[in-house]
């Protein structure tokens, strides 16, 4: 078991999962992903999922339909038109989230892991704890903004507009560096990306034994 941890930020689409995917190959480094810990309290065939979609489906009832299968794009469009229903949304989710991500903190058995938290301001708690007090080493991935555009407007399906924004609302690249222990530009060639993975990973590991991060 380890408490060791590393947040790891970034934009959506700037690569923080190529990252994850080399530290894991590589390293066998786990990467704890607050946003695959979100779509699972989403999923139906999830017991912790079916609990928190009846109680988003009170709130989104044209969102979620009598089987709760969510309607995911349909609900990414509602929250960047409508704050009111983000900060509910958020004020379901964020708990279980923080909960979650302790559990598999705990339970890594990682040397260190990776917790990846794209959210994530230099002012402000999130997940209703300071991540950052906690787990003092931060990794911040950057990519070209249009890069990231194509990137995002691919994989999820949806038009460029809406990628830009959600791009847009999200932390800015000089935010993420200002709290960024080390950034990786992710803009260049693979094996740019993995000898900047494999140096942070043996700076890491230097700060470790000297003076463990862990959580009580």
């Amino acid at each position: 078991m380890s408490t060791n941890c590393v947040l790891l930020t970034g934009g959506i689409g700037s690569g923080k999962s190529t990252l994850s995917a080399y530290f894991l190959d590589k390293y066998n480094i786990e990467t704890i992903d607050t946003d695959a810990i979100a779509k699972i309290l989403t999923r139906p065939d999830q017991a912790l999922g079916l609990n928190t979609l009846r109680i988003l489906k009170d709130y989104f009832p044209d969102l979620i339909d009598d089987e709760l299968i969510l309607n995911r794009a349909g609900l990414r469009q509602r929250i960047f038109r409508d704050m009111a229903a983000k900060s509910y949304l958020e004020s379901v989710l964020h708990p279980l989230i923080y909960q979650e991500s302790l559990k598999l903190v705990h339970a890594s058995p990682s040397i260190y892991c990776v917790l990846a938290i794209p959210l994530l301001y230099p002012d402000s708690k999130y997940l209703k704890f300071d991540f950052m007090q906690a787990y003092p080493i931060v990794i911040n991935v950057e990519a070209l903004y249009n890069d990231q555009i194509e990137r995002v407007a691919k994989r999820d399906n949806i038009s460029h507009e809406l990628a830009q924004k959600i791009i847009d609302a999200q932390p800015t690249a000089e935010i993420r560096s200002s709290i960024a222990t080390y950034s990786i530009r992710a803009h260049a060639d693979i094996a740019s990306l993995h000898k900047q993975a494999d140096e942070i990973h043996a700076l890491i590991l230097g700060k470790l034994k000297n003076k463990s991060t862990s959580i009580n």
